[in-house]
């Protein structure tokens, strides 16, 4: 069995849940599996404006954004469940 951890990369739009919480429970959570952990040390820097994280990050920016005009991503860099960063809109 694999025992290093697993990075993901966890989104929803602020449109369909009201937190993380509520998005994980009602299916509205998003999940990428990444590749590796982020090189870029956690501590140091937002995770999120660091490559190719911050290429996801646009890209599903982009995506969503085309399904709803100005549509709110709240994102959640996660490892073995644990929420290592977040990116969210105030509420």
């Amino acid at each position: 069995m694999n025992n290093d951890p697993w990075w993901r990369l966890e989104f929803y739009r602020t449109s369909q849940a009201t937190s993380y919480d509520e998005a994980k429970e009602d299916g509205s959570l998003r999940v990428y599996e990444l590749d590796d952990e982020p090189r870029l040390p956690l501590e140091e820097a937002d995770p999120f404006t660091y490559a190719p994280l911050a290429d996801l990050v646009v890209l599903v920016d982009q995506a969503c954004d085309m399904m709803e005009h100005e549509a709110k991503i709240n994102y959640y860099l996660t490892c073995n469940g644990e929420i290592m960063a977040k990116e969210e809109w105030d509420k």
